[in-house]
């Protein structure tokens, strides 16, 4: 209903009542009125009308200028369509364009507005019409200064940013979320769009403005379709009986659709769309399933507070295809993940407060129908099928169905967290203790046995005196009293005829079993102070508590209590006053000492690896003038990679690769190949592919050769690991056996092997470069962070193009006459032209995914090579200024890190000016694409913090 300007007579007595005004200005919304009558209005409508529902649905929407009362007959509705305007007339109000509106039903008159809620409605078919808009004009009062776009526009002058593919996102009015999958491409991209550090109004790089594009053509298509959905959810004599969720994620995005199930009289079914809900999320694939089934019950909640009806529903169901996070529901899992047993926690709150049995089943991805708001690829024809409006036909018939019942929560279930076995033990590392006992609590309180015991004794002397004063020490007698009534206790929680004591004598007395351990009674007297010793599990807290005493023992005089080895913690077990058989006795004090941080602090093995030797230096010039010639060596990895021309599908099975790095000691060129495994074989391949294009190397440096040793436990043979010994000097002298596969391979090739000292990697300059190619290497491939998955074709590419980036860098340079020029390792690998690959793709390249995935992992790691240039530059000839005893003074020349953009290549700057505090540097900076500056006439010059510069070449070093 929509109210009109109100026809208020000054004289209407109730207006002066009501304390209303008869003044009205333009187009004054009904809920001005509403707001200053207040609960009075309602209630005198509430008399004539004599229906308390209405009148509340009247009080409720006292804020908005529409009201759509549903009534469930047709006489009904058209006995208010009469007697409503009558009810408002009485005090003051104009009531227009009431109409009556429902399935199979014309009505005599049109409304002059077809807007129902923000929604376009068809009064004819009892429809709601989705309308979606594309408009990215400025808004001027309010309102658009442009009109729509439509098909016949023309889109070739926009360039699309990120703040105006929010702006269409945000333009879709859709609260119900009934077109969800189908704007989940929407937010997919631009999650994307984030992750790129855009700002708001940059423009889109090629690869990104074409999607825009297709996305924006696409809901320019959609505004023009006719996407409607019934009004009515229930037909007419149908009742409501189940509710149907469906829940799906993938890693970014997650889906959520509620169906109802309504039947007849006669027992017919009919199932229809409710609401949906997606949401964008960068989490792990069972993580976001785990977050789909949370966000259904929230949805399902939100639905039954909203509709009375629904909460006499029979029964809930919820479908989902994750076999991992229907597995998390059960009462068997435990976990110690916080980010788990909060939302398995919620769930079943949910679930309880649902008030009806709730069913879990597992579907076939197939069949559910929430997977397509996981992908970007949902059509617009999606939204008006049967699929989609009404649910599968399967909904009708579960039990008889594909899905699978995994777990039920019924309504007289007691999931309270705090008393709840399940979270109990989840969120604890102790065993699921006895509720009704306070001393298996005081147990896990202390790690103390004699604090126990001394508790136990005041307590129950404190019953016997009915007051705490006057409490002497505990006597002996006393404290026996209470280590037998905690044996008693463990040997409860824990039977011995559970435990593997067959051949252990054992016997009962006094509710209490023990053993002599086959030994006569005077020699358990002399032995152990007792004549019998108690029997209980290691696994009990009280069994170890015990062991904790005898480890850990103080004797008169000293400070500090001494930690006893593993046969004197058996033998401090087994005699005294609390001298107990504890079963496998061994292994749980191995396990004590093992977790005890004083034995392990004095356990401890002091390194004593001394430095190795400079293996190799820079600046060496080969006898043959070759490069690679002495070479350094390491391994990296593992990456995931994929079998090529293949659909990445989640079951799609991955393999493991490594890089192998190889560093020129004389140059400081890399080469970086990629190696199949650790095995022999692999390396061999790798190993031969690099001779054949750089020559056989006459020494090699690296470490002990895991790889060989790996690889020879795996085919079997014997190779002696590396020794070490101490002489009576304390000088350290390293001893190594090469095996088979080492000899055979330096005389094959006539290569002289050196290795470092075990203990002492990353001390030599070759291994300190490694270590910082390394590094960069893990920042843009650790498959820990969602990094891409590559084929090994892709592999060798990538590779191939950041070996090149770092042989670009400046090695060596001279000043001439004004005149800087500079050698990078480019330079000197022969059979190489002056020309360097372009820095970025070609604009046609541009639209080829998997080589802009390339393009991005280059540039990622082109910004993390100057992040780590700056903090370590081994990779350099000269160390950072912050390593260096004096300031930087005019005339030196450095590497500039201040830029990271990939297109910029490594910047060369000739020092003019220094700041007094040594912080700041004025520069003249090389061009683009130039390492090196000719003249300083026309030559840029700019501010740069020190911090951001390596030090290349200084002339006082000359």
């Amino acid at each position: 209903m929509w109210f009109k300007e109100s026809d208020l007579e000054e004289e209407n007595p109730k207006l002066k009542t009501f304390g209303m005004t008869s003044i009205a200005f333009g187009d004054t919304p009904a809920s001005f009125y509403l707001e200053c009558a207040k609960e009075e209005v309602v209630n005198y409508v509430k008399n004539i009308l004599k229906n308390e529902k209405l009148a509340n649905d009247l009080l409720a929407s006292s804020y908005v200028d529409d009201i759509a009362p549903s009534l469930d007959s047709l006489e009904e509705a058209k006995k208010y369509e009469i007697d409503l305007p009558k009810a408002f007339e009485t005090i003051g109000f104009t009531i227009k364009d009431i109409f009556v509106g429902g399935q199979n039903i014309k009505p005599n008159k049109l409304p002059e507005n077809k807007n129902l809620f923000g929604h376009l409605y068809n009064i004819e078919t009892d429809k709601i019409e989705m309308k979606f808009t594309v408009n990215f004009s400025k808004k001027k009062r309010s309102q658009r200064v442009s009109p729509n776009l439509t098909t016949e526009s023309d889109l070739t002058n926009y360039k699309f940013t990120k703040r105006m593919m929010m702006s269409l996102l945000a333009s879709q009015y859709d609260p119900l979320g009934l077109t969800s999958c189908f704007l989940a491409k929407y937010k997919i991209f631009l999650a994307q769009l984030f992750k790129k550090s855009y700002e708001w109004d940059t423009q889109l790089d090629q690869g990104d403005q074409a999607i825009a594009l297709k996305l924006v053509v696409e809901m320019i298509h959609a505004s023009n379709s006719n996407i409607s959905f019934n009004r009515a959810n229930r037909p007419k004599e149908y009742k409501i009986s189940k509710l149907v969720c469906f829940v799906d994620a993938s890693t970014v995005a997650l889906q959520v659709s509620l169906y109802g199930i309504y039947v007849s009289e006669s027992g017919d079914l009919h199932t229809s769309l409710l609401t949906a809900k997606n949401r964008v999320a960068n989490f792990t694939v069972p993580r976001n399933e785990l977050n789909a089934i949370v966000a259904g019950h929230r949805l399902v909640l939100n639905f039954l507070e909203a509709v009375e009806e629904a909460n006499l529903v029979e029964e809930i169901c919820f479908l989902s295809d994750s076999t991992c996070s229907l597995d998390m529901l059960s009462q068997k899992y435990r976990t110690k993940e916080i980010f788990v047993i909060n939302r398995i926690s919620e769930i079943k709150r949910s679930a309880k407060k649902m008030n009806t049995s709730v069913k879990y089943y597992w579907i076939n991805s197939k069949i559910n129908v929430a997977d397509k708001g996981t992908r970007d690829d949902c059509d617009l024809e999606f939204l008006s099928s049967d699929l989609w409006q009404s649910g599968p036909e399967f909904l009708k018939d579960l039990s008889s169905s594909q899905a699978e019942l995994r777990f039920v929560i019924n309504k007289d279930d007691n999931f309270n967290d705090k008393t709840n076995e399940i979270f109990n033990a989840a969120t604890s590392t102790k065993p699921v203790q006895n509720k009704t006992s306070i001393w298996n609590d005081l147990l896990y309180r202390t790690n103390d046995l004699k604090k126990v015991l001394r508790i136990f004794c005041r307590v129950r002397l404190a019953i016997r005196n009915k007051s705490f004063r006057k409490q002497k020490h505990p006597s002996l007698q006393n404290m026996s009293q209470a280590f037998l009534f905690f044996i008693k206790l463990a040997q409860k929680e824990t039977p011995i005829e559970n435990l593997k004591v067959k051949q252990l004598v054992t016997f009962t007395d006094n509710e209490v079993t023990f053993t002599q351990i086959r030994f006569p009674t005077s020699m358990m007297t002399n032995i152990f102070g007792k004549d019998k010793l108690p029997v209980i599990s290691g696994k009990t807290r009280f069994g170890k508590l015990l062991l904790m005493n005898a480890h850990c023992q103080k004797e008169i005089g000293m400070l500090n209590p001494m930690h006893n080895g593993i046969r004197q913690t058996l033998v401090n077990s087994r005699i005294g006053t609390f001298g107990t058989y504890i079963t496998h006795g061994k292994q749980n004090i191995r396990a004590l000492i093992n977790n005890c941080t004083v034995c392990r602090r004095s356990e401890k093995v002091l390194q004593n690896a001394q430095m190795d030797k400079n293996k190799g230096g820079f600046g060496e010039i080969p006898a043959d003038g070759s490069i690679f010639n002495k070479i350094a060596m390491d391994y990296f990895g593992p990456f995931y990679c994929k079998p090529p021309k293949l659909r990445e599908t989640r079951v799609s099975k991955k393999y493991k690769v490594y890089g192998m790095i190889i560093l020129c000691q004389q140059t400081r060129a890399v080469k970086i190949i990629p190696v199949e495994g650790y095995d022999q074989e692999s390396f061999l391949t790798a190993f031969k592919i690099h001779c054949s294009n750089h020559g056989i190397p006459t020494e090699i440096l690296s470490d002990p050769m895991s790889s060989f040793i790996a690889s020879s436990k795996t085919i079997g043979k014997q190779i002696e690991e590396i020794e070490s010994e101490i002489d009576n000097t304390n000088t350290f002298k390293p001893r190594k056996q090469k095996s088979n596969f080492e000899e055979t391979l330096q005389h094959a090739y006539n290569i002289n092997w050196n290795f470092i000292l075990p203990g002492s990697q990353w001390r030599d300059p070759a291994e300190a470069s490694v270590k910082c190619v390394k590094r960069l290497m893990y920042s843009s491939f650790n498959t820990e962070h969602n990094k891409p998955t590559l084929t090994l074709n892709e592999y060798w590419c990538i590779f191939a193009e950041i070996s090149e980036l770092l042989n670009r860098r400046p090695i060596q340079g001279i000043i001439e006459e004004d005149t800087i020029q500079f050698i990078c390792p480019n330079q000197l690998i022969l059979g190489r032209s002056s020309k360097d690959q372009p820095i970025e793709l070609p604009k046609e390249m541009e639209s080829k995914p998997r080589l802009e995935l390339l393009d991005s992992i280059k540039k990622e790691f082109w910004k993390s090579l100057m992040n780590v240039l700056a903090s370590d530059s081994h990779l350099m000839k000269y160390p950072g200024w912050y390593k260096q005893s004096r300031k930087p003074a005019e005339g030196d020349v450095v590497l500039l890190l201040y830029k990271s953009k990939l297109q910029d290549n490594y910047r060369i700057g000739l020092i003019d000016k220094v700041s007094e505090d040594g912080k700041n540097l004025e520069l003249y900076v090389s061009p683009v694409q130039d390492s090196s500056i000719k003249s300083f006439k026309n030559v840029r010059k700019m501010k740069v913090p020190t911090q951001r510069t390596v030090l290349l070449y200084s002339p006082k070093n000359d």
